[in-house]
């Protein structure tokens, strides 16, 4: 049986090591946090392990679950950009080469976004819907149209300026790219 204790004992600070190091390498702050808690909650296990129940709850209430809470309610309100990509149904695709590198621009937003501490919540979805800046909060809405991408920033999105000059200088030369500011006060019927 102590062998069996000293394996679990092993593999729970083996579990610490590997947690700490994911949540320190992650580029994503919300899978950083995430992978906090997880390392507090099991750090909280190892102290019940070695018999420290009081320290074990404490370390569960507060670095588990009261500071990923507070990181997290942080990261919503101050770093996470919202983007949703509308492309076209991969069977209406006639070129590959235009969804490659419409791919490669978004691609190059996000990793631009994480390089510079945002957090980029990236949607993919095939909906053209016209209202789907009615309808949904986000801060960037980009519609791919065979070569044509319309990007419409949010009306409520303080990134945008920051994002436009990085679009605008690294457009690629195959593909047409608009850029649109939504405000409050835009008609969107004709």
């Amino acid at each position: 049986m102590p062998d069996t204790l000293k394996i679990i004992e092993y593999a729970m600070l083996l579990g610490m090591v590997v947690l700490a190091f994911v949540a320190v390498q992650s580029m994503k702050l919300r899978r950083a946090v995430m992978f906090l808690g997880a390392f507090s909650l099991l750090s909280s296990f190892v102290y019940i392990f070695y018999h420290a129940p009081d320290v074990a709850i404490a370390e569960a209430v507060i670095g588990c679950t009261l500071s990923v809470i507070l990181f997290l309610i942080a990261l919503k309100k101050y770093r996470v950009v919202t983007i949703y990509f509308v492309t076209p149904d991969e069977e209406e695709t006639n070129d590959k080469h235009i969804q490659e590198i419409s791919e490669h621009l978004v691609h190059d937003l996000e990793h631009f976004l994480i390089t510079h501490e945002f957090e980029p919540q990236l949607i993919l979805t095939h909906l053209d819907d016209p209202d789907l800046h009615g309808t949904e909060d986000f801060d960037l809405l980009m519609v791919r149209r065979d070569n044509h991408v319309c990007i419409y920033a949010g009306s409520e999105s303080y990134h945008t300026p920051f994002i436009r000059d990085y679009l605008e200088s690294h457009e690629p030369t195959e593909l047409e790219v608009d850029f649109f500011s939504l405000t409050a006060e835009v008609d969107y019927e004709d």
